[in-house]
């Protein structure tokens, strides 16, 4: 134990063996090793494959979370953007209302086209 750190370690084939418990001061008697079973190195081969699969399912659906999460980013940003440029529509509108109650109509119109002509660029951005 203090030189291999196990009894269950085999030091010819540099690996733990069930078989070697209790037989660690003799040694192995057993006539083929557990590594050289066809059996076992299928069973390795599938535990293997596992490994492999499931590592491989991980890395896509960590990589679907990413792709989610910078969707939403891009959806958040866009929103956001909609929405400060709704603000200044709004505010303009507002504008163009007191320039007509002020009994200024040529502002009123102006800032009404403004505030028109942003909507317009607006939804064509949205659009696309």
């Amino acid at each position: 134990m203090q030189k291999y750190g196990s009894m269950l370690f085999c030091p010819e084939r540099e690996t733990l063996c069930f078989y070697m418990d209790g037989m660690w001061v003799t040694g192995c008697e057993r006539d083929g090793c557990i590594l050289d079973d066809p059996e076992y190195q299928k069973q390795q081969e599938v535990i293997r494959k596992n490994r492999e699969d499931s590592f491989r399912r991980q890395v896509e659906a960590e990589r679907k979370e990413l792709e989610a999460a910078k969707m939403n980013a891009e959806k958040e940003k866009r929103e956001k953007f909609i929405a400060e440029k709704m603000k200044v529509i709004h505010r303009i509108e507002e504008m163009s209302r007191e320039a007509y109650r002020s009994n200024r109509p040529r502002r009123g119109d102006e800032l009404f086209e403004k505030a028109r002509f942003m909507r317009n660029e607006l939804k064509e951005q949205i659009n696309q």
